[in-house]
């Protein structure tokens, strides 16, 4: 099980996660702060904590941390 994990997350990498969410996140950003330096560094610190999560998978009540 822990290995079909760990190659399911593989095939989700960064730079796909980067470019299919980026645009989107960014506007909802720039809606909230209205500056396009700061919405750019929400935009990527947003990204980069949400791939960081993709490697805790929660089933049921336990919990993997994959420690990719």
């Amino acid at each position: 099980m822990l290995l079909i994990l760990k190659a399911a997350i593989q095939v989700l990498n960064f730079e796909e996660i980067y470019h299919e969410y980026w645009k989107r996140i960014f506007r909802l950003c720039m809606g909230y702060v209205n500056d396009h330096d700061a919405a750019k560094d929400l935009s990527q610190g947003n990204i980069c904590g949400c791939f960081s999560e993709i490697a805790k998978v929660q089933v049921g009540s336990i919990s993997w941390n994959l420690d990719l």
